[in-house]
């Protein structure tokens, strides 16, 4: 095992408030909140570094999906039920602040999978066999845009399959496309077809899925066949959809079970690295999030009232060299998302309003020195004297600035891509 894939440790207390069993798990974007929710219908934000109740919401319905919005500065939650109802849940700080907001879907059927772009705020819903896209209409409500057209059914050996759910494996759409074309599909290779819970991995480059039959699958994206297979028995008679979850930035995974056992593989090799027993109590919701140092995995019981909790388990990485390349890696994606946005004109999407006056004080900056470079260009007659700036051409000013600026991106791009190629390597190594 690798010495950087540390073992997890319960926290001494559980965190008890549901009545019945919890159906799924999610931390906030910060690591600040934990959000649960139930058969119990209620919704339930946790302080997970306290092990407090921050707030509960009650909801009408059994709670089948939850999202956070990537806008860490909103708090806002959007829960699914499975009445086919959304909610949008605001600002839970204290009890009575919440501002709850509905999405009109014209739809009754139940959510099961809830997710938010982070750049437009466009909302996917999986309801029943549809998939919507939502946004943004009035001050209190989202409402459907756009259905998207369904992919072609896939065999299925199940007679008993619920004819709400229609099996086309995994489908990845191009919204830009007028027509919202698909651009490629995965095929899951287990008989049913059917597909638990799916997590996409930190580099976006696989995807986690629970197939509902001997653990889980690793693909790659485009590929139909398993990259990595992660197989568990638990001989309870009971199927029902578990979470799934990365851990230590990918590098290992976990998902529930319906014996109470839930076991952590390493991604490397395929080998279990531990198992976090639960008494026997089925674990169905299970979530991780990934601090500077440490990772934190919440994991929910279900099918026992009078022993429903939330247990959170600790596991210590404070390693300098995972730290660093984390930090790199971070760095590496905030530098480039930026770019994109302002080359796509969204910078508001990306950039803080607070930032606004550091960002103008860099671009004034750039574009002085830009300016001191074209007078040198343009007037070194050998006597080191500048040129008056009134016979500076403007283009010549303009194209200044964009060279600077590419050469600023590229040299920062590559200064970061070989740390953390070279942090790659010699962890590789030290793993060997």
């Amino acid at each position: 095992m690798s010495l950087s894939l540390q073992p997890f440790c319960a926290k001494e207390d559980d965190l008890r408030g549901h009545s019945e069993s919890i159906t799924c798990l999610s931390f906030s974007p910060t690591g600040d909140y934990l959000a649960s929710g139930g058969e119990d219908s209620n919704l339930i934000v946790w302080d997970p570094m306290k092990g407090m109740l921050v707030h509960r919401v009650p909801i009408n319905g059994t709670i089948t999906s939850m999202a956070w919005d990537p806008d860490d500065i909103k708090h806002c939650i959007f829960v699914g039920t499975a009445r086919g109802t959304i909610f949008a849940i605001n600002d839970f700080s204290g009890p009575g602040q919440d501002q709850d907001s509905d999405i009109l879907t014209g739809v009754d059927a139940p959510v099961y999978a809830i997710a938010i772009d982070a750049y437009s705020g466009v909302i996917a819903l999986g309801m029943g066999s549809e998939v919507h896209l939502a946004k943004w209409v009035l001050p209190s409500h989202y409402a459907t845009f756009k259905i998207l057209p369904p992919p072609p059914e896939l065999l299925n050996t199940l007679p008993d399959t619920d004819k709400h759910v229609r099996v086309h494996g995994i489908v990845c759409w191009d919204l830009v496309h007028p027509q919202s074309q698909f651009l490629w599909t995965i095929v899951p290779m287990h008989s049913h077809r059917l597909i638990g819970h799916c997590l996409l991995s930190p580099d976006e480059q696989t995807v986690l899925i629970s197939n509902l039959l001997e653990g889980m699958d690793l693909y790659r994206i485009c590929h139909c066949h398993p990259y990595r297979r992660f197989k568990y028995t638990a001989d309870t008679g009971d199927n029902l959809p578990v979470q799934v979850a990365f851990l230590h930035d990918g590098r290992a995974v976990a998902c529930g079970s319906m014996d109470g056992n839930v076991t952590v593989w390493d991604v490397a090799n395929e080998d279990q690295i531990q198992v976090l027993p639960h008494d026997g109590h089925p674990v169905q919701a299970i979530s991780a999030y990934q601090y500077r140092d440490f990772t934190l995995l919440a994991t929910g019981t279900s099918h026992s009232s009078k022993n429903t909790y939330i247990r959170i388990w600790h596991s210590d990485t404070r390693s300098s060299r995972t730290m660093i390349r984390r930090l790199i890696h971070q760095k590496m994606a905030q530098f480039h998302r930026l770019c994109h946005a302002v080359m796509d004109r969204r910078v508001a999407d990306v950039i803080p309003w607070r930032w606004l006056p550091i960002i103008f004080a860099a671009v004034i900056l750039v574009i002085s020195v830009s300016v001191v470079f074209v007078r040198i260009e343009v007037s070194y007659t050998g006597k080191g004297k500048l040129a008056d700036p009134r016979q500076i051409n403007l283009a010549e000013i303009l194209k200044a600035v964009s060279n600077n600026v590419r050469l600023i991106h590229r040299g920062a791009a590559n200064m970061l891509g070989s740390w953390a190629q070279a942090l790659q390597g010699e962890e590789d190594f030290a793993d060997m």
